[in-house]
């Protein structure tokens, strides 16, 4: 398994994410989201297995503010439950504090108690509920990590 920072999208690549997005993903972008997807304020890194991606983790990055937020993580799921999302999470959060991030908050419904586990054991913080934050009406714990103390 390996894990890269994309630097610019190929069209084979923006395929695969797309597809990856529309197959698996529980709430998935448009094609034209992905398409016009601007790499000067997102930070993509790609989840491979056996040279085949399976996987992608996607984050808006402020480096101004020195903060990040995961907006997608994604796993195919013929490759879950083998710990590829908390490898390819460190190895992501590792790349963002040699960016100088200093901290990534996300959502997370509260019912994905799968994720939250995540989450937890990499060291994110719930900060607050965040009530009908999905489109469907469920609700999101916002989650917090800090990656470089003051």
């Amino acid at each position: 398994m390996s894990v890269s920072k994309l630097l610019n999208l190929n069209i084979e690549t923006l395929e695969k994410l797309i597809f990856l997005d529309q197959k698996f993903f529980p709430n998935p972008w448009q094609d034209k989201d992905w398409i016009n997807l601007d790499l000067t304020d997102k930070q993509i890194f790609i989840i491979k297995s056996e040279n085949t991606i399976c996987g992608y983790v996607l984050f808006g990055v402020n480096l101004l503010d020195q903060q990040a937020h995961l907006l997608k993580i994604l796993i195919e799921p013929r490759k879950r439950g083998i710990g590829l999302a908390k490898i390819a999470l460190t190895d992501c959060l590792d790349h963002l504090k040699k960016d100088s991030v200093q901290d990534v908050y996300l959502e997370v419904a509260t019912n994905n108690t799968q994720a939250i586990g995540l989450y937890k054991s990499l060291g994110f913080k719930i900060l607050v509920l965040k009530k009908r934050f999905y489109s469907n009406g469920e609700d999101a714990y916002a989650m917090q990590k800090f990656l470089i103390q003051n």
